[in-house]
């Protein structure tokens, strides 16, 4: 699925830094415009408490500067792929979350979207806190989304959300002090372009029969703020859909 909580919406959201060294929230909770249930969108699915991802890696120290543009290399093989093997969302297990670590935005960037593939493929609203901060305007609707899809034993098909394009917009910049042993820094964000799958809008049953539609659209352009949690891993605490005139090549400019 994907990382904005509203595909269709026409609000943007303007990427800025955070006012100091962020302790609040943040989300890529994949897009999922759910029917029948919750009215706001956001990402993928299922009935099982797979627990929380308890991964952790050293922090790199290394930045990526500001306007710097990188491509996915990460998730990009899957894209497409109908063998469950090549796609994390459909593992047993959360993929790992050790990239949301890093100091680069975009690391941290392909790191939650990952993440958050496989928890709509997998819904327990518990795991959304692993990626999202709580102060994130869209916090509660995915929560809510997240929710629903547990309470009726759906899912996401398992699917992979491709970053086509990623530009790290603000870098992360470090600030006094530690959180949980970690350099605290002052949160950062991308702007990127992300791509869906056409099976990646249905939403199956526990039989694995299909009963909705996600209505992902095919490409969206995003704006994606960062900022760290209380054990120092970088997770969503803004973001906001992006429709220019000049569409994709004024976005990426």
């Amino acid at each position: 699925m994907s990382i904005t909580n509203d595909r269709s919406s026409p609000w943007s959201a303007e990427l800025s830094e955070p006012k100091g060294p962020s302790r609040n929230g943040f989300v890529i909770a994949a897009i999922i415009a759910a029917v029948l249930f919750v009215a706001v969108i956001v990402v993928a699915v299922v009935v099982t408490d797979h627990g929380k991802t308890t991964s952790v890696a050293t922090p790199t120290t290394t930045s990526t500067p500001k306007g710097t543009v990188t491509t996915s290399t990460s998730m990009t093989a899957a894209s497409g792929s109908s063998s469950p093997a090549a796609i994390p969302a459909a593992q047993a297990t959360p993929p790992s979350l050790a990239g949301a670590y890093s100091t680069d935005p975009a690391t941290v960037m392909r790191a939650i979207t990952t993440y958050a593939d496989w928890v709509f493929s997998h819904p327990n609203p518990a795991l959304l806190n692993n990626y999202m901060l709580p102060t994130c305007d869209q916090y509660n609707g995915v929560k809510a989304e997240l929710t629903t899809l547990y309470d009726r034993g759906w899912h996401a098909r398992p699917s992979v959300t491709t970053i086509q394009w990623v530009m790290v917009n603000v870098p992360f910049t470090p600030a006094p002090g530690f959180l949980d042993g970690y350099p605290a820094y002052v949160g950062g964000g991308v702007k990127a372009v992300v791509t869906h799958t056409v099976q990646s809008s249905d939403i199956l049953n526990a039989a694995g029969q299909v009963v909705d539609s996600a209505h992902n659209a095919p490409l969206i352009m995003l704006g994606v703020n960062f900022a760290q949690g209380p054990d120092g891993r970088f997770r969503i605490i803004s973001e906001g859909a992006f429709n220019p005139p000049g569409g994709v090549a004024a976005f990426e400019s």
